[in-house]
């Protein structure tokens, strides 16, 4: 399980001083066989495995955070676009981010970015950094840029790195309250092809105690563009996933359906 300092200090005033070393020996074990084993760039048969292996691998050193149906509903639909360049905010235990890697095309380019001890997913220790970069195959290219999302230096890194480049898959699960995932959405959304998709996490309402507000941005942009919901339950307290088809003028078309949907919506 991830262990960064944040989350530390606040398991051991939670918890006591035995989860912190059980967590902090399950990390160390997690990175060490992860460097080793994902030398050898696991094959998957099919998403289902890949999605067995991102979930249980290396003493849960890779983690999704992901209702299982929904991100697998999207994998199809990612892997359909086969993006040639991916644009991520928040990377958390790596599990999106490895996914994408054996989705897309071998010659992608993907960037991610992730807050230390950020409100939620708690940001990642640096000692990961390396390993999620060893995440790409065949000719793919990670850059991993670890800051807030929201400060103009990001935004001009992340402009540097992509260099004229357009986006054509946007994640954003970044920080989960209504002005962050706004701020996420008009802060990168600049970056995206025409005809590009543009992901949330985390569109299910949620107890107002988790300060979860991504479901009322969605609600307000969703009418906007062709978009979609991927929701197991309506009912389930997190999670969901929405996504949309960037149109700079913003202009909706009820023709366009995608066809994995759990849930449709035009």
């Amino acid at each position: 399980m991830l262990l960064t300092v944040h989350k530390a200090r606040r398991v051991l005033k939670t918890h006591g001083v035995g989860p912190v070393i059980q967590r902090i020996t399950n990390e160390f074990m997690g990175t060490t066989s992860a460097y080793w084993g994902l030398k050898g760039q696991p094959a998957f048969e099919d998403l289902d495995s890949l999605m067995d292996f991102t979930n249980s691998a290396y003493h849960g050193f890779i983690y999704t955070i992901q209702v299982r149906s929904e991100f697998l509903s999207l994998l199809k639909v990612v892997r359909e676009l086969k993006p040639q360049t991916v644009l991520e905010i928040g990377t958390a235990r790596g599990g999106t981010l490895f996914c994408w890697t054996r989705v897309i095309p071998e010659d992608s380019y993907l960037i991610s970015i992730d807050l230390p001890a950020g409100n939620f997913g708690d940001g990642y220790g640096v000692w990961r950094s390396p390993i999620y970069r060893s995440f790409a195959r065949g000719r793919q290219r990670i850059d991993l840029l670890r800051g807030d999302s929201h400060s103009q230096s990001i935004l001009e890194k992340t402009a540097e790195l992509l260099n004229g480049r357009q986006v054509d898959f946007l994640f954003i699960d970044g920080g989960h309250t209504y002005q962050d995932v706004k701020q996420d959405f008009e802060f990168y959304s600049r970056f995206v092809a025409p005809g590009g998709l543009i992901a949330f996490h985390d569109i299910a309402a949620h107890p107002p105690s988790t300060g979860c507000e991504v479901d009322r941005f969605w609600s307000e942009i969703k009418p906007q563009y062709e978009s979609e919901e991927l929701i197991q339950d309506q009912h389930q307290g997190w999670a969901g996933i929405g996504y949309l088809r960037w149109n700079p003028g913003g202009a909706a078309n009820a023709s366009w359906l995608a066809q994995d949907g759990i849930r449709r919506q035009a």
